[in-house]
């Protein structure tokens, strides 16, 4: 018999690290309770991620950013991220003998900075400012400030045909000699962007077209010329960097070579520290993985953060899986049917309860959505996979050519259980699970197993069980 961990962090999180030369690195990620937690790394390696780091609360998704620097020999940090209720808020560290975190929604004058629900963040240390960029209702990025008056409101980045960015692009913001700032985002034409300010904004094509709705990153140095790295992913889930050397054009970066495969819904972060890059990706075990190069070296894969601490509570899977059967394996190729999940409309990851509701992020969208109760006429195809994960879709029972098949959800590879679920809405506030069973004709699980490991996942997302019943039919 053999057993996997319960992961502890959720997946789609986004991923803040930062790092000064003269200091250690520190990443940030949000657990499955809404906590963003600490990895510390100095000379003895990576520590941290325990729920003993949890350093502030965060709606469930939400993006995080991070910026240090250091002040009267001191180090400041902060992060950006989204609260509950939707706002901006800001989680501050400073060193001293008073040291620890402290936190506040931003506002100008007295009201509270909203963006929209699917922004993302972004922020820099620049010309004495700090500097956040998030998307607005319109989509539109919007540009605010901090100075020793306050916050103020910046630049609404100006958008042209074409160029407008996509509704819940990422946002990656550098700046430097605090004179210039690049933005880069993903155009409504799905091609990445970059916006340039000098005396003000230009948009720059930089030739390249990520998946719809990819993660982004960006570091750059000089070393006798300016250079710039931005980081996204492509259709295949592969990890791509760019280059930009001397302001001219973009070419290939060493990266792209690797082939780095990383979970669908993985969010990116990089930082350049001390002659070094180093990008965080989430993997498929809902770890993350560091990738490094030193100055004058290769890319090679560093270290795996999990944040699972040993001896924590064990889910019994009794060392099952099931694979697709032969035949259903064979109608797949036969009809062409994706294994790529995150190309299809409707299906999501299952991250939690919140505010009385389910909530799941659209792997194709890569916004949150809250499931809709169901009807008589329709219930939820799901599986459960080895590393941790449940992915849905709503199926219109009346609308069978609309089916996607277990084995499509689960991109093809063996499932710890799958089956359907329906919810019903209680009232006008919860939504309640009520039914679920292991009905997959794809892989034939055998529910009186592997349920049992299922019940231990949606406990873990804090998810309602008192009025569940369950069904499976071996």
């Amino acid at each position: 018999m053999s057993n996997s961990q319960l992961t502890e962090m959720l997946p789609g999180t986004a991923i803040g690290a930062t790092a000064l030369s003269t200091t250690s690195l520190r990443l940030y990620f949000q657990d499955s309770e809404g906590g963003v937690r600490e990895f510390v790394h100095n000379s003895s390696g990576w520590f941290g991620g325990s729920t003993f780091n949890v350093k502030f609360q965060a709606k469930s998704l939400s993006p995080i950013t991070v910026m240090e620097w250091i002040e009267s020999s001191k180090r400041r940090i902060r992060i950006y991220s989204l609260n509950r209720g939707g706002y901006l808020f800001e989680s501050s560290f400073d060193e001293g003998p008073s040291a620890g975190w402290y936190g506040n929604v931003l506002a100008i004058g007295n009201k509270p900075i909203q963006p929209a629900s699917f922004s993302r963040l972004s922020a820099i240390p620049w010309d004495a400012p700090l500097k956040v960029f998030y998307q607005t209702t319109e989509n539109k990025i919007q540009e605010i400030g901090h100075n020793n008056d306050g916050w103020w409101l910046g630049s609404t980045m100006p958008t042209a045909p074409g160029k407008k960015p996509l509704e819940g692009t990422d946002i990656a913001a550098i700046g430097w000699q605090q004179t210039s700032i690049r933005v880069y985002f993903q155009g409504e034409d799905y091609y990445l962007w970059e916006a340039a300010h000098e005396n003000g904004w230009t948009y720059y094509p930089t030739g390249v077209s990520p998946k719809v709705g990819s993660p982004i990153a960006a570091v750059h140095w000089y070393d006798a010329m300016r250079r710039i790295r931005i980081y996204f992913v492509n259709e295949a889930n592969l990890l791509e960097e760019w280059a930009q050397d001397n302001y001219g054009g973009w070419m290939k970066g060493a990266l792209t070579d690797k082939k780095v495969q990383i979970a669908p819904y993985s969010k990116i972060s990089a930082v350049y520290w001390d002659s070094k890059i180093r990008v965080y990706i989430q993997s498929q075990d809902q770890t993350i993985q560091e990738w490094a190069i030193d100055f004058g070296g290769y890319w090679y894969p560093a270290s795996s953060l999990n944040p699972t601490p040993t001896g924590s509570k064990l889910i019994d899977t009794a060392g099952s899986t099931y694979s697709v059967g032969y035949l259903p394996w064979i109608l797949d190729l036969k009809s062409w049917r994706t294994y790529d999940p995150s190309t299809i409309d409707g299906v999501g990851i299952l991250v939690g309860y919140v505010n009385g509701r389910l909530v799941g992020e659209d792997l194709k969208t890569r916004r949150s959505v809250i499931l809709q109760p169901n009807a008589a006429s329709n219930s939820y195809t799901w599986v459960y996979t080895p590393e941790g994960a449940i992915f849905y879709r709503l199926w219109d029972h009346n609308h069978r050519d609309e089916y996607v098949r277990h084995s499509q959800l689960a991109s093809g590879k063996p499932v710890t259980c799958a089956g359907e679920f329906r919810i019903t809405q209680i009232g006008y506030i919860d939504s309640m699970l009520v039914m679920i069973n292991d009905a997959s004709g794809h892989y034939q699980p055998k529910g009186s197993q592997c349920l049992g490991p299922v019940a231990a996942k949606l406990g873990s997302l804090g998810i309602d069980m008192t009025q569940t019943n369950w069904y499976y039919n071996s």
